[in-house]
């Protein structure tokens, strides 16, 4: 397996949570993140995705070129106290 993604959702409802993407370390840099994103968004057309990430994790710029923008944060929100950002993007 080279990722993966996990979204989340209710039912009827609008909004999707990206939950957890990985990429495996050998293929980072690939695209691969791109197309797993990519992916998700075709399958979520006329939603809402949201996600929160670590304000000085990388992905953070792979979302933004995705389309995706800051709409909070959230201060010491991870076990070793760095804060998240909040991220969303209509599908």
């Amino acid at each position: 397996v080279s990722g993966y993604y996990l979204a989340l959702t209710r039912k009827n409802s609008k909004v999707i949570r990206l939950y957890s993407i990985c990429v495996d370390k050998h293929f980072q840099g690939h695209g691969y993140g791109k197309f797993l994103l990519n992916d998700l968004h075709n399958r979520c057309v006329g939603m809402q995705i949201k996600l929160e990430v670590a304000e000085h994790n990388l992905a953070r710029y792979l979302y933004t070129f995705m389309g995706y923008e800051q709409y909070g944060l959230i201060e010491s929100y991870y076990k070793n106290g760095s804060n998240a950002i909040l991220m969303k993007r209509n599908s």
